[in-house]
């Protein structure tokens, strides 16, 4: 009952932010100078958002990420990396103020998710963004259906997060 409960007033709060989609009309990549990237637990560790996000630094792109692990012993945050932890949510699972007033706040060029449809939270989070272009990578089951995403690219096994993360380089280039 509480669970139900939870995810219709979550649902709520989501539909609120029927926000507008930006226009993102110079995509090529040396226009980006900066990025957001989003991982959460258990698909991916702090070291794979480590790893994205120096990726992105290397290629000239300022980049921060966010960290999303609900347990009760959340890894440490680093100069690059936030972690999201079960303080800064309330019980139905949307941010508390003070992370949404910083997550609007903080405007990037770029937004990549690399676990969408993982957690209600997340899927709010991307859905707040005030990122210029929004890009989801696509496991074949997630459910970023409720999320408009300018770019999806597909997963595959053989690709470790680092080739992941050179392949959206690469399609970010190939936009005209």
């Amino acid at each position: 009952m509480i669970d139900a409960i939870r995810d219709h007033l979550f649902r709520r709060h989501f539909k609120k932010l029927n926000l507008p989609r930006s226009e993102y009309a110079q995509s090529e990549v040396n226009r980006l100078r900066s990025a957001t990237v989003l991982a959460a637990t258990p698909h991916h560790t702090i070291g794979d958002l480590q790893e994205a996000v120096d990726f992105f630094d290397r290629s000239g792109i300022l980049c921060q990420g966010y960290y999303i692990d609900l347990s009760k012993t959340p890894p440490e945050p680093s100069s690059n990396i936030d972690v999201i932890t079960k303080e800064d949510v309330i019980w139905i699972g949307i941010p508390r103020k003070e992370l949404l007033i910083k997550w609007l706040s903080y405007s990037t060029d770029l937004l990549i998710s690399l676990n969408p449809g993982h957690s209600a939270l997340m899927r709010y989070l991307c859905a707040a963004s005030n990122c210029q272009l929004k890009t989801a990578i696509d496991y074949g089951n997630a459910q970023e259906k409720a999320i408009d995403f300018y770019l999806q690219v597909r997963h595959p096994e053989t690709k470790n997060l680092r080739e992941l993360c050179a392949a959206i380089y690469e399609a970010l280039k190939n936009i005209s």
